[in-house]
């Protein structure tokens, strides 16, 4: 792998815990991710206008939009809130471990084919930064934060796989600009009714 990538790849692992450790302590979690959501929209709309994309996609990619619009509110939301309800040192490995869940999928219903040295890597990180934690119950103390967190890495693993496939068929920043679009629908609403849906998780 080339020293750019490499980079590439250790900024973005930078920068997202600090989102989440900047957001779970802000009075109006679910507003930040909204408002988050908007600046990416906003910023793939003046992309394409200056490249002069064309904001004209294929009729079959929208499933593929809604599912990585669906994934992406999914892991908002789910991370938001497992944060809230347990510890980030705690939950947040499980949560950014959907590689995991992405070979699982793509070798089970897509018939990809990963080399034993890739998984065991996966799978090595994983375990490693389980081991990290402090607390005597682990990632188990909280099953409301482990069920969170779980549904957060489901949707980060659906809207990595649904991404994949569908910046086959069409421009990566036009792609963002429809699937933000959705987010910050979805977010919208979700903070319409948030009071709701809190009450709805704090009945399980």
């Amino acid at each position: 792998m080339e020293i750019h990538w490499i980079s590439l790849v250790l900024v973005s692992a930078t920068i997202h815990p600090l989102r989440e450790l900047l957001l779970k302590n802000a009075s109006n979690s679910l507003a930040c991710y909204l408002g988050v959501a908007v600046v990416w929209l906003v910023l793939a709309t003046f992309q394409n206008i200056l490249v002069g994309n064309d904001f004209r996609i294929p009729g079959d990619c929208w499933p593929l939009i809604f599912i990585s619009a669906s994934g992406l509110t999914l892991y908002y939301y789910g991370t938001l809130a497992a944060m809230k309800v347990g510890q980030m040192s705690i939950y947040y490995p499980i949560v950014r471990s959907s590689p995991i869940a992405i070979v699982i999928f793509s070798w089970l219903i897509l018939g990809e084919k990963y080399t034993s040295l890739s998984v065991m890597a996966i799978v090595v990180i994983f375990v490693g930064a389980i081991m990290l934690q402090k607390s005597k119950l682990g990632f188990l103390g909280k099953k409301k934060a482990l069920a969170l967190s779980f549904m957060a890495m489901a949707g980060s693993a659906s809207y990595s796989i649904s991404d994949a496939i569908a910046v086959q068929k069409v421009n990566p920043s036009t792609l963002l600009f429809y699937c933000y679009i959705l987010v910050s629908l979805f977010l919208f609403l979700m903070l319409s009714f948030n009071n709701r849906i809190k009450k709805i998780l704090l009945s399980f």
